[in-house]
């Protein structure tokens, strides 16, 4: 947990532990999902799809996101999905 600088003068903060990331991958290319997420997808889906649910209504009205990847969104032990890569504010938002 903290906050700091990155070399392209981006900040970085991190507030919680948010868990491991849903898979790898990358952009053109099928993503691999992490053996947590397709346990909770064979053992929990109604739980996780409220998750995935609740992760995008954390967002959705206020910003675009427009490029996903499968890591930038994490599983915590809770079954909770975070966000880990902020989205754009939409051009109407008010922030």
């Amino acid at each position: 947990l903290g906050a700091w600088v990155e070399a392209g003068g981006n900040v970085t903060y991190v507030v919680r532990d948010c868990g491991q990331a849903l898979g790898v991958g990358t952009s053109g290319k099928p993503s691999i999902l992490s053996t947590a997420y397709a346990k909770r997808a064979e053992h929990s889906p109604l739980e996780l799809a409220r998750a995935l649910i609740a992760c995008f209504q954390s967002f959705a009205a206020s910003f675009l996101l427009d490029d996903f990847r499968v890591t930038q969104f994490t599983l915590d032990g809770k079954g909770h999905i975070y966000l880990v890569d902020g989205p754009k504010v939409l051009h109407n938002s008010s922030l």
